[in-house]
């Protein structure tokens, strides 16, 4: 796991725990400046993962939720007009079809509510690093 992910995880932790005491900023300066300790290569690891990771989960979700729609959508349209299978198949086929993509967009959803925080405070340490570098 990336050391951004790490801080991520940490900084969320501080905020359940009402450490931060309301205060993002300030909370993800000390960290950052606890992991970098005086080390300029630390700030510059942190200033590349976070642009390894600049698309974010939601922006990744959606974009793999919207690809999937399509071919299951060219699929549907293959079969039940291409091929010319009774209707009754190519019904069930989309159906089937629809069952698949509930499935791929209630994973989604779930994902990004359960690690869509990780973008949030990729955004204030990448803040913190900038002010850093003045």
């Amino acid at each position: 796991m990336d050391d951004i992910i790490k801080l991520c995880d940490e900084l969320e932790s501080c905020k359940r725990k009402n450490i931060c005491y309301k205060n993002e900023i300030v909370c993800t300066r000390a960290l950052v400046n606890r992991y970098i300790d005086g080390d300029d290569s630390k700030r510059l690891k942190l200033k590349a993962q976070i642009r390894q990771h600049g698309r974010g989960l939601e922006q990744g979700t959606l974009s793999t939720i919207s690809q999937s729609v399509s071919v299951m959508s060219l699929l549907v349209t293959v079969v039940s007009g291409g091929l010319g299978v009774e209707q009754t198949v190519s019904m069930l086929f989309a159906f089937g079809t629809l069952v698949v993509l509930l499935i791929i967009a209630i994973i989604g959803r779930w994902s990004i509510n359960k690690f869509g925080y990780r973008d949030k405070w990729k955004q204030y340490i990448q803040v913190v690093l900038e002010d850093m570098e003045k």
